[in-house]
């Protein structure tokens, strides 16, 4: 299955191993949330009938290598070390477990922007009311403004105060590809921590931690690994563990440890085992010609409505700027009426979204599941609708 023709990928058997491309309905909301490949689902299953056919925590236990061993294998990906790893159920807890759990006093400031996603902001906005923390909410245009200009906007935002910066990797809205490592290279000079929101990256676009150079980093593994649903990842770096407070308090004798983030109660273990699976499905394609994929599948629709009367992008969709994720409006119509009718009409599965008191867009989110024949249904549903 690896391989045809001369080494080239053959995306459609990659695609024939996702249940979920024989729906009737076709999923364009991978951004939401993946869908596991058959071989996932099936390693899932056998695992679900281990732990149930023996006390769980024993199972849990029997696991702990194979957990090691999948953490080793992510840490390589992301140039960092194992221990400095936790899993968690997805990117909020991840965010979370840092923005309530870093130490901060009355007026210290956290900056977020407008582009940010909005729980990770509801967070800040808990600390703000109930320890006086300043937000500093920087405002992008990310259509007009250039990477030396974003970079710019967040530097203007610091003050003696600016303790850490919430920064998105990949916008949850447009698919906008931030410059991480320029901003953390900015952060650091002038004393600022920096946490990122790499919600949409891990398996979808090459990037590494060592790379970024920031201080956190939380990300969810079952959107574009398409691991078991409810698997998550968080880094902190080693030097600061000690100082973040986890959202379950555990022992003491675990606070220079990243297990103290894993200690939420019982859980389905087996789904954490899952992972592995999924780096292994992972393999097949490579991230590389897997990235080059899902690029192609974005710039085929984007480029045959982007002309189109009534029908405005809101996504950069060069290479640099953006991934698999686009999003379009149609001038004239709200965001929820189309997702209506692209659901019951054409058989369209999209995300609607905006921002607060702005007109709304929809969100297309295709994944490796997704055939050129989708998108022409697509591209036709635009079409149709915008006349």
């Amino acid at each position: 299955m690896n391989e045809l023709n001369g080494g080239k990928l053959d995306w459609n058997e990659i695609r024939e191993q996702f249940p979920i491309s024989s729906n009737e309905i076709v999923q364009f909301n991978s951004g939401s949330s993946g869908t596991m490949p058959i071989a996932v689902q099936k390693e899932l299953m056998e695992l679900i009938k281990t732990m149930n056919a023996m006390p769980p925590y024993e199972a849990l236990d029997m696991w702990e290598n194979e957990r090691s061993r999948t953490k080793e294998r992510i840490a390589s990906m992301l140039g960092v070390t194992k221990e400095e790893l936790a899993f968690v159920r997805n990117t909020t807890e991840g965010l979370n477990n840092v923005l309530m759990g870093l130490p901060l006093k009355k007026d210290d400031e956290v900056i977020c922007s407008n582009v940010d996603y909005p729980y990770p902001i509801y967070s800040i906005n808990q600390r703000v009311e109930r320890e006086g923390i300043q937000k500093v909410e920087v405002q992008l245009d990310l259509m007009q403004n250039s990477n030396e200009e974003i970079v710019e906007a967040y530097k203007n935002a610091i003050t003696d105060k600016t303790k850490l910066i919430l920064l998105t990797h990949m916008t949850h809205r447009e698919g906008h590809i931030l410059p991480i490592s320029k901003i953390c290279d900015m952060a650091h000079a002038n004393g600022v921590e920096v946490l990122v929101d790499a919600a949409h990256s891990f398996a979808h676009v090459e990037h590494t931690i060592s790379e970024f150079g920031c201080d956190y980093y939380a990300t969810s593994l079952h959107k574009w690994l398409n691991a078991p649903h409810g698997t998550g990842l968080l880094y902190v770096a080693k030097s600061k563990i000690p100082k973040i407070f986890p959202l379950s308090p555990s022992d003491k004798k675990q606070n220079d440890n990243m297990v103290k983030f894993e200690y939420i109660g019982t859980r389905s273990f087996a789904h954490e085992l899952g992972i592995g699976p999924a780096l292994e499905f992972l393999e097949i394609t490579g991230l590389t010609a897997k990235q080059e994929h899902l690029h192609a599948l974005k710039k085929y629709w984007t480029d045959k409505v982007k002309n189109l009367k009534n029908v405005q992008l809101h996504s950069n969709t060069s290479q640099d700027k953006s991934c698999a994720i686009a999003s379009f409006q149609i001038i004239g119509k709200s965001a929820g009426a189309i997702l209506n009718q692209f659901e019951k009409e054409f058989k369209l599965h999209l995300k609607a979204t905006g921002y607060k008191g702005e007109v709304g867009f929809l969100r297309v989110s295709p994944n490796i599941f997704t055939s050129y024949n989708n998108l022409d249904r697509l591209v036709d549903a635009i079409r149709i609708t915008s006349n």
